[in-house]
Order: C-alpha cells, then structure tokens, then sequence
C-alpha cells in the first residue's frame, strides 16, 4: 500500500481522504477497542485481516486507542490530505435510495448500516466534485472514488449503469487498476511493483473458500461448546494463518470442496493447536537464552563497575597517601627549619649571659681565688649544659606542634585547590 501511495504521488495524482472516511475508521477502531478487552469480545470478532492483526499482533484496547487519537495525524504522514466531504448537491446526485439497497445486498435492513452510508457518502461525494461532468477515460474523470472492495466497486457500477442509466467513467474505480494505469504511464517509478503486487496476489488466492471457512467456524464453535477447546484455543485458532493454508490445502484434497468431513477439520485444529505449543516452546527458549544472555552481560557489567571501583577505590587511596606523606614531609621541614632557628637563638642568648655571668664574676689572686674563679664556671657550665637539655627538649616539642600546624594548613589548602575545579565545573 505505501508503493501504491508512492505510484501515484510520483504520477501526480492528488490523494484525498474524506473526514467521513476518518470518523468511520475510528468508529471501527472503537469497535476493536471494546471487543479486545474480553475473550467474549475477541471471539465475537468477524475473521478478517484486521482481526488478525490485532490478535496475532496482541494488540490491547490502549494500542487501539493510541491508534485512534494519532490517526489523522498518520495518514497525513502516509501522503493523504484530508479533506471535509463537500455538501450534498442533488442537481449533481442522484438515486442514494437505490445506491444504498444495491450496497446493503441482500438483507435490506443493512441500509443503514455504517459501511453502507459511508460509502454511498463517498459516492455522493464524488458525483458532487465532478459537478456533472462526463467522461470516457479515468484521465479525465477528474475524481474518483478508490476502493479495494470488489463488492462496493460491483454494486455502484450496476447503480450506475442500470439505475441511473449512466454512460462513461463510474464514480468508483479499484485502487489497483488506477495504480496499474498510473504505473503503466511511468514504469520507473517503481521497478518491481508488479512483482510485489503478484505475491500480494497469490497471498490471497491462498485463502480458504467462503463456504468452507464458515464450514470451519461452525465446526469450531461445537468444538467449544463440547468443552473440546476454549474460548482463548478457539481465538487463536481463527487467527491463525496456518488455518488458512491447511484449509485451502484441505479444499485441493479433497473432490467435494465444499463438504470437508469434521475428521479433517478435527486434524487441522490439532495441528495448529500443536503448532502454538511448539512456538510458544521455542519462544519460552528463545525468552530463557535471551534472559540468560542479558544476565551474563549484568554480571560482567557488575563485574567491571566493580573491578573499576576497587581500581579508582586504590588509585584515590595512593594518592591520597602520597599526597599525605608530601604534606607531612613539607610540614616537618618548615617546623624543623623554624624550631632550629628559634633553639639556636635561644642557645646564643644562653652562651651570652653564662660567658657575662663568668666573666663579670670578680676575681681574686691567690690559689683561693682561682679556686672560686673554678667553681664558678663549673657551675655555670653545668647550669648551661642543663638548660640547653630543657631548651632541646622544648625545641622538639614545639617542632611537633608546629609539624601538627603545618600538616593541618597544608591539608586544608589541598581540599580547596580540589574542590574549587569540581565547583567551577
């Protein structure tokens, strides 16, 4: 679909959603949203290509939802413009009555149904944008209303052709054949859009008959009213395209496609019930590796915080070290340096006085005299000798304390030279 939109932006072709179009899209949507929430709403759910999206994809009723409130955004994102339905001209449209019971079929009482008004809108819609005009070619139709619904493409054209006795291009026209036309014009455009259309194609021919799938509906529904399946095996089952692809290889097998035996029907449950419980054991391994992997890369990423942890853990504990033993040697040298000026002061002032004390001492002449002169300056030696001990001994402890001083200033100023960076940065 989106190389369809691709074929014809490249080719010119104006892409118009009516804001009809985007409410019945959200009515449907709504509609999914109810019906997904409980496993009696999943399995009242007609089987189509939407339903199983939404199951096969588990979609939950807030998927839909988002879906819905960001869904005009998305298809102005795909390439479409939006567009208000223009008002209803009866001089350019004509026959909604009959239109409308071509498109219900044969229940009459489908009238009025969504699907029937909304398309007999866009019908009218287009009747009104051509404003009367007639043509012989899709090139010059001027609008048309593109569908993919084979049903709706065959009813308005018998509208068109036996009720209102029209000639020339109808309103509708099947999105194929105007992206075919559109491609035929221009095949560089899209090299290998055929071949992709062609897969497309046989994808769907590989679907069951009508007949036969409401065959295996009925046969699916006794199954879960004999307690043979549930509700959930019965969901899973319908959406399933393993069904489609038995069913239709059931319908080749057999002479009488349309009466296949409820034995065939009962293999093909069994296998695509097997079929679930292989995958959902492969899952389960697949989910178990995967878990057992991204527990290994969680142990080496713990592993590795760790191992870098206890490395910067180590490295601040260096050179917290270094840093200490580089304060305290800086811290013994200016304490050293500063309680050996001060001894050697004090010891100059000490040898001063004690040379004053023995020379200033007098003197007598005689044997008594230098007797006494000897005692004096073995006394005053010995008090200097004493007082220098004192002095040395006050000299080491001012020089601990002053190491203590240093150590603390010198410390601090560090952690303010660290911590000014950190609080620059």
């Amino acid at each position: 679909m989106c190389e369809t939109v691709d074929v014809l932006k490249a080719s010119g072709v104006q892409r118009l959603v009516f804001d009809k179009t985007a409410h019945e899209i959200q009515r449907i949507l709504a509609m999914y949203e109810a019906r997904l929430a409980t496993a009696q709403g999943r399995n009242s759910l007609e089987p189509r290509p939407m339903t199983r999206h939404f199951l096969t994809q588990r979609y939950s009723p807030s998927d839909v939802r988002e879906m819905s409130a960001l869904l005009e955004r998305e298809i102005i994102a795909a390439g479409f413009q939006i567009m208000r339905a223009p008002s209803h001209v009866r001089e350019y449209t004509a026959g909604e009555p009959a239109l409308a019971a071509r498109l219900a079929g044969r229940d009459k009482k489908d009238e009025l149904a969504h699907r029937v008004v909304h398309d007999v809108d866009c019908v009218a819609g287009i009747l009104t944008l051509r404003k009367g005009h007639r043509s012989a070619s899709l090139d010059d139709a001027r609008a048309v209303f593109a569908t993919a619904s084979p049903l709706v493409i065959r009813n308005t054209r018998l509208w068109w052709e036996e009720d209102e006795h029209e000639t020339g291009i109808e309103p509708v026209v099947h999105i194929r054949a105007l992206t075919n036309l559109a491609w035929l014009k221009k095949p560089s455009l899209c090299s290998d859009f055929k071949v992709r259309e062609l897969v497309a194609l046989c994808t769907a021919a590989l679907r069951p008959e009508q007949a036969t799938w409401d065959r295996f509906l009925r046969h699916l529904d006794s199954l879960e009213k004999s307690k043979k399946l549930s509700t959930n095996e019965r969901v899973a089952v319908l959406v399933s395209a393993m069904s489609d692809r038995l069913l239709r290889e059931a319908e080749f097998a057999d002479d009488d496609p349309s009466d296949i035996d409820a034995v065939t029907l009962d293999e093909i449950v069994d296998r695509v019930t097997a079929s679930y419980a292989t995958n959902a054991t492969e899952r389960v391994q697949a989910i178990k590796g995967e878990y057992e992997v991204k527990l290994a890369e969680l142990e080496a990423q713990k592993l590795a915080a760790t191992e870098r942890a206890d490395a910067a853990e180590g490295t601040a504990a260096k050179e917290a070290r270094r840093r200490a033993l580089v304060i305290e040697g800086r811290a013994r040298t200016w304490a050293r340096r500063m309680a050996q000026s001060v001894r050697w002061i004090v010891i100059i002032f000490l040898v001063a006085g004690a040379l004053a004390l023995i020379t200033g001492h007098p003197f007598h002449s005689g044997w008594v005299g230098i007797v006494i002169g000897l005692a004096v300056a073995v006394f005053v030696t010995l008090e200097l000798v004493g007082i220098l001990r004192h002095v040395s001994e006050w000299g080491a402890l001012m020089e601990a304390r002053l190491t203590r001083r240093f150590r603390d200033w010198l410390g601090d100023g560090a952690q303010v030279g660290q911590g000014t960076p950190r609080a620059q940065r």
